[in-house]
C-alpha cells in the first residue's frame, strides 16, 4: 500500500446550465396536470423533459427549452399523492426555496407503491425536502448511471421499504440531510450501486434496515467510487443478528477526511461504526461510540490521525483482518478485552493504543473528553491537559490542520483527529504579536 496518499474521489462540480433554458415558475402547490390556468410541478416537469409546451395549456407553463430551471414558490408544500413515477430525462436546475414535495396514497386506507423519482439526465436540486405523507407510501430517489444528481440544502426523510437514495451515476451532496429512513434490505440511507458519490458537509444520520442482513446509513459496491468530506455518519443501524457496518459498508473505493461516525450499530457487532472489504483511505476523522467495533477491515486500509473510541458490546476499537497501515492515531476507551485486535497485516506508525495492543508505541489513557461541538463542521473529542497523545505523532506524517480544519500548531503535532491547543502558549503567541 502506499504510504498515507491522500486521494479523493470527487465528482466534477459541473451542475447544468451551460445550455440556454429557460424559467418556469410553478404555481404554490399546484400539482396535477390540468387545464386550469395554474402551472403545476407535473406539467414543468413535464415541459423541461420534452422541450416543448408538453400538456400544460399556453399561458400555463413556458415551454421548455434545453436545460430548464424550474422553480418552486417560497416554503410551499406539493402534495404528490397516488401519483405516476417521475422522471428526468433533459438537463434541469430545480429551484425548491424551501419547498417541500410529499409523497404517498391519496388516502390511509389505499395501497400504494414507491414512487420512484429517476434521474437519467443532469439535475441540480437546491433548497429542498422530500418526505412521505403522514399516512404511509414510500419514495425512492433513484440517479441512473447516465444521470448526474447534485443536491444542496436538501433533505430526504421518512422513506422506508427501498431505501431512499441509489446512485449508480454521478451524485454529489453538499450540506445536504438523508435523514430518518428505513428499508427492509441494501441501505436505510444511501446505497451506491457503482456510481461516483461524493458528500460535503452533509449528515447521513438515523437510517435503518430492518430485515436480514444491510447497512444503516451507507453501502458502497464493488465497483462504487465513494468521497466523504467533513459529514455526520451517525445513529445508524441494522435489525438483525447477522447485520453488519451499521454506519458505513464498503466493498469499493471509498475516501473519508474530517468526518464524525458516531452512534451507529451493527448487530452483529462487527464494525459498528465502519466495515471495510474494499479500499479505505481514513484521516482526521472520529469514529466513536459506536455498538460493536469502531472499524472492522477485512480489506486494504489506510488510516491517519484518527480517533477510535468508546466501542461498545465488548469488542475492541480497532479489528483488522486485512491488510491495515495507520499512524497518527487513537485507539481508547473500547469494551473490549483489547483495544486493537490484528489478524491481518499491519504496518504501524506511531500511534497511542491504551492498553499497549497492536503493538502500540504510545500507551496510557489519552484524556479524551466527550464528542462536543469545539469547532468546524463535524463534532469532536478533545484531548484534555496532560494528554499523553500531545506533540507525539510524527511530523513527515502530521497533516497541516486538523479535523475541525484547525492548523497543527506544533512540529511534532498530537495524535488523534484533534490538535490540543494550550490557553497559555496561545494566550502568550497572541501577546507578543503585539
Amino acid at each position: 500500500m502506499k504510504v498515507f496518499a491522500e486521494m479523493l474521489v470527487v465528482a466534477s462540480l459541473f451542475g447544468v446550465g451551460a445550455a440556454s433554458g429557460v424559467t418556469i415558475l410553478v404555481d404554490p402547490g399546484v400539482v396535477e396536470i390540468a387545464d386550469d390556468g395554474q402551472c403545476s410541478l407535473l406539467e414543468a416537469i413535464n415541459n423541461a423533459n420534452l422541450n416543448s409546451q408538453g400538456l400544460s395549456s399556453p399561458g400555463e407553463c413556458v415551454a421548455g427549452d434545453q436545460a430548464d430551471r424550474i422553480v418552486l414558490p417560497a416554503d410551499s408544500e406539493f402534495r404528490l399523492l397516488g401519483q405516476q413515477d417521475i422522471v428526468i430525462t433533459d438537463p434541469l436546475f430545480l429551484v425548491g426555496n424551501g419547498s417541500t414535495l410529499v409523497v404517498g396514497p391519496e388516502a390511509s386506507s389505499a395501497e400504494f407503491d414507491a414512487l420512484y423519482f429517476t434521474v437519467e439526465a443532469e439535475l441540480t436540486a437546491t433548497e429542498l425536502t422530500l418526505r412521505l405523507a403522514e399516512f404511509g407510501g414510500d419514495l425512492s430517489i433513484v440517479n441512473e448511471a447516465s444521470g448526474y444528481l447534485e443536491m444542496t440544502d436538501c433533505m430526504v426523510t421518512g422513506t422506508r421499504s427501498s431505501g431512499p437514495l441509489a446512485n449508480l451515476g454521478t451524485m454529489v451532496l453538499t450540506n445536504t440531510e438523508v435523514v430518518r429512513n428505513s428499508t427492509v434490505g441494501g441501505s436505510g440511507g444511501i446505497t451506491n450501486l457503482g456510481g461516483t458519490l461524493t458528500l460535503i458537509r452533509s449528515n447521513i444520520s438515523q437510517n435503518f434496515v430492518t430485515g436480514f442482513g444491510g447497512t444503516g446509513n451507507l453501502y458502497n459496491s464493488p465497483d462504487g467510487f465513494v468521497t466523504i468530506l467533513e459529514s455526520t455518519i451517525s445513529r445508524g443501524g441494522t435489525g438483525t443478528q447477522v447485520g453488519s457496518g451499521g454506519g458505513i459498508t464498503n466493498d469499493g473505493f471509498m475516501v473519508i477526511r474530517g468526518s464524525a461516525i458516531f452512534s451507529n450499530s451493527a448487530r452483529s457487532a462487527i464494525g459498528g461504526g465502519i466495515e471495510n472489504r474494499g479500499t479505505l483511505w481514513l484521516s482526521n476523522s472520529t469514529v466513536t461510540d459506536n455498538f460493536g467495533s469502531a472499524l472492522a477491515n477485512f480489506g486494504e486500509a489506510t488510516v491517519l490521525h484518527t480517533t477510535f473510541s468508546d466501542s461498545a458490546q465488548f469488542r475492541p476499537g480497532l479489528e483488522n483482518y486485512g491488510e491495515l497501515e495507520i499512524t497518527g492515531s487513537i485507539i481508547a476507551d473500547n469494551s473490549g478485552p483489547e483495544e486493537c485486535l490484528n489478524e491481518g497485516t499491519l504496518i504501524n506508525g506511531i500511534n497511542l493504543v491504551e492498553d499497549g495492543s497492536c503493538g502500540a508505541e504510545v500507551t496510557g489513557d489519552p484524556l479524551l473528553q466527550p464528542l462536543a461541538w469545539n469547532g468546524g463542521p463535524t463534532q469532536t473529542q478533545s484531548l484534555s491537559p496532560g494528554s499523553p497523545a500531545i506533540d507525539r505523532a510524527d511530523p513527515a506524517t502530521c497533516p497541516d490542520r486538523d479535523q475541525r480544519g484547525e492548523e497543527r500548531r506544533s512540529v511534532t503535532c498530537d495524535l488523534g483527529a484533534f490538535e490540543y491547543a494550550d490557553p497559555d502558549v496561545i494566550f502568550q503567541e497572541g501577546f507578543e504579536a503585539f
